[in-house]
């Protein structure tokens, strides 16, 4: 009979516990996600695949009282790529446009060596915070633009993308802990 008890409280344990599984990085997170950051570049599934050494999650906050700035990385054996977007003006729930001197978005593909960054030619793109809570320290919210490429890095890349390129971010989304 004692036997019985421990496979039934054995089984119960597996059952109600959730499974330790691995994230699948070929879809968008939830926006509720706690430590994403995704986005369609170029409408494919980009997510953040972080390295210890460069924050949790390869995820970054910078907050002062002017300015803040979010970082995403995508560091494994084939990639090196960050999504940079700062703001020149305090952090606050709302609109943000990447039109503007006072805001920008970045995308760097090392491996690759390109570099594209949001301009007022494109005149397109927005940063909305849906969240800023300084008491739970999260930030969350949405984000979507088109970055051209700058001239500064050149190289060979499977991408093909030429000095004029330009680059389409939708969908983009972040729930990040600082």
């Amino acid at each position: 009979m004692r036997t019985k008890e421990i496979v039934i409280a054995i089984a119960v344990l597996l059952f109600t516990f959730p499974s330790c599984k691995k994230r699948d990085l070929n879809v968008l997170p939830s926006e509720t996600q706690n430590q994403s950051f995704g986005c369609l570049l170029n409408n494919k599934v980009w997510v953040n695949e972080g390295v210890p050494q460069y924050g949790v999650a390869g995820l970054q906050v910078y907050i002062d009282k002017n300015s803040f700035g979010i970082t995403a990385v995508k560091y494994n054996n084939t990639l090196r790529q960050y999504f940079g977007f700062g703001a020149s003006q305090p952090l606050k729930v709302g609109l943000y446009y990447f039109n503007s001197s006072k805001c920008s978005a970045s995308f760097f593909d090392i491996k690759q060596k390109c570099i594209f960054n949001t301009d007022s030619t494109l005149n397109w793109g927005t940063l909305e915070i849906t969240k800023y809570d300084t008491i739970q320290k999260k930030v969350m919210g949405r984000f979507s633009f088109k970055a051209k490429r700058n001239h500064f890095y050149y190289g060979a890349d499977t991408i093909k993308y030429d000095k004029d390129s330009v680059i389409t971010i939708t969908d983009g989304r972040f729930n990040i802990m600082y």
